[in-house]
């Protein structure tokens, strides 16, 4: 019986491996269970290669999304942030600072909006 070189390259085991799965079956080769198995272990690598080869592209889809999920979960948390921060101006603040204060959180806020619509244009 012939050995399965791992040198050899993936369609070379697997002709190899055909034809001594072949041969087994005429010879009524007391191995062929062992070259069942090796050839189930090789089929599994080959799945497990295609499978990553066919979603490769979906994960690159995917982190595109992920990355978006994260920079609108950060913008919601700012304005959460933001209202807390009015809040302890409110109550620590001077009158005349308040409106002010209020403007600058505005800012902020409206900078992260700027900074997700320019995420989101180059990420989709």
């Amino acid at each position: 019986m012939g050995t399965l070189g791992h040198g050899s390259g993936l369609v070379g085991d697997a002709a190899r491996l055909r034809r001594e799965l072949a041969r087994s079956q005429k010879a009524a080769d007391p191995h062929r269970r062992q070259l069942q198995r090796d050839a189930g272990t090789r089929s599994d690598y080959l799945r497990r290669a295609l499978l990553d080869v066919a979603i490769g592209d979906a994960r690159a889809h995917d982190a595109s999304h992920y990355a978006l999920a994260i920079l609108s979960q950060s913008y919601r948390r700012g304005y959460s942030i933001a209202g807390a921060r009015l809040t302890q101006v409110a109550e620590t603040a001077r009158e005349g600072e308040l409106f002010e204060q209020m403007c600058v959180l505005g800012r902020e806020c409206r900078a992260a909006r700027d900074r997700l619509d320019a995420a989101t244009t180059a990420l989709t």
